[in-house]
């Protein structure tokens, strides 16, 4: 009677190990989907920011050129 309880008793227990480790996997590949999503949100977001980035220093670029190049008209008709 005794080995039936024991018997009983470790197959609940063996289920309940792998309830709690299927619910530990869940967890912890729900866990690492959320962290890739938000290292791939960063990483857009850093993407963005770099060519926002670029494109201002184009334009201030193509801004100090026509500055320059209105200046030096300037100083050519003042001269001639």
């Amino acid at each position: 009677m005794y080995s039936i309880h024991i018997l009983l008793f470790c197959f609940f227990l063996n289920e309940s190990i792998v309830v709690v480790g299927a619910a530990t996997a869940t967890i912890v590949i729900v866990f690492a989907v959320v962290v890739l999503v938000v290292l791939l949100v960063v990483l857009v977001l850093v993407a963005v920011w770099v060519v926002v980035a670029v494109v201002f220093l184009v334009v201030m670029v193509v801004v100090l050129v026509a500055i320059l190049l209105v200046l030096v008209v300037v100083v050519v008709v003042l001269v001639v």
